[in-house]
């Protein structure tokens, strides 16, 4: 059988409880959110809870403090910290900061303060239903991708701290108690989304009868992945991204478009072009969101949309978070989540059929 994650929805009571002893007496910070009622809505909570609770709204300077290695003082201590990702900051002209200062302060004040830190959770306003919807096209979707895989690594590499995401419908008041009694349930997934309708929305696994005789296999992929469809492969089509293509190429004939840092690779254009496919090769560099914005629009134009987009690029650097410096934090994720992210909003993500 093959396992394909799909969202699932329950009633909010399956989750109420007790929130965890290690928040009796403790401390909390808050980044802001951008919505005051719903940061005191918060605060309000943690206090009743006996926590020493504060908010704290981002000077330019602390961005610069994280990223060159210097202290932050008001993480210093902490047990709880909730990092929150505004939706409104995310825009066409504001991908760049928004990445630095909601995605990648997250993963430096993480390395900086993990080691004190008994909890971290990462609340969202994407939408509260963990899926793109037809209502917010241009919300930052990727985050319900990127948040519990970082929980999840950071629950590997720091044992012993809580790492929770929760995406909500809206930074409200009302919702305020919901996202904390969600995010520090112990056993809450590593991404939970609430719903306009307060539903429980949560990432499941579906068991789905995989067909076992070839023929049958390879019809199915090839009404997916024939000459009809087009696949675009970022990373220069090179490691594993390169054998990937060559099978593809092979197998199904589907157009292919590669982006790459390097000026040529006319070597594989023309062995994959030998193989049966149309292929088109772009130099890009995925960090620069300019050029993904000039790459994108020149795609467009004779492909208004992407089947499959196979995301190759990426810098690897085997250290846990604590041993890796900012730079290399930096170079890991700003090609492998800010590099889509530029993409993703480029292209648009509703003309892009599946990500892998």
């Amino acid at each position: 059988s093959r396992y394909p994650l799909k969202v699932a929805y329950e009633l909010p009571r399956a989750w109420k409880g007790d929130f965890p002893l290690w928040l009796s007496g403790g401390k909390a910070l808050i980044k802001s959110s951008g919505n005051p009622a719903f940061d005191a809505s918060l605060v309000k909570v943690l206090q009743s809870r006996g926590m020493e609770t504060r908010v704290w709204v981002p000077e330019p300077s602390d961005f610069d403090d994280l990223e060159n290695a210097r202290p932050i003082k008001q993480v210093q201590g902490m047990d709880l910290y909730i990092h929150s990702i505004p939706r409104a900051r995310f825009g066409r002209k504001t991908r760049k900061s928004f990445y630095r200062e909601e995605v990648l302060s997250l993963f430096l004040l993480s390395r900086q303060a993990g080691k004190c830190l008994k909890g971290l959770l990462v609340l969202s306003d994407v939408g509260g239903t963990l899926a793109p919807t037809e209502q917010n096209p241009a919300a930052p979707f990727f985050l319900n991708g990127v948040v519990p895989g970082f929980c999840q690594a950071l629950e590997k590499d720091l044992p012993g701290i809580h790492a929770r995401g929760v995406d909500l419908a809206e930074f409200s008041p009302p919702q305020a108690e919901m996202a904390l009694a969600m995010g520090l349930h112990p056993d809450a997934p590593p991404q939970t989304g609430i719903s306009p309708e307060e539903k429980i929305a949560r990432f499941a696994l579906s068991f789905v009868p995989l067909a076992s005789e070839k023929e049958r296999v390879h019809s199915v992929l090839k009404e997916h992945l024939g000459p009809a469809r087009v696949i675009l492969a970022t990373g220069g089509g090179a490691g594993i991204t390169a054998h990937l293509l060559r099978r593809l190429a092979k197998e199904f004939q589907p157009k292919l478009i590669i982006l790459g840092r390097s000026a040529d690779r006319q070597d594989l254009v023309k062995e994959l072009r030998n193989l049966g496919s149309d292929v088109w090769y772009i130099s890009c560099d995925l960090a620069d969101g300019p050029a993904v914005d000039r790459t994108a629009t020149l795609i467009r134009k004779t492909h208004p949309r992407i089947d499959l987009f196979l995301h190759g690029a990426g810098i690897e650097i085997s250290r846990n978070l604590l041993n890796k410096t900012p730079e290399e934090i930096d170079r890991v994720y700003r090609v492998k989540v800010a590099g889509l992210v530029n993409f993703l909003d480029a292209f648009g993500e509703n003309q892009i059929g599946n990500v892998v």
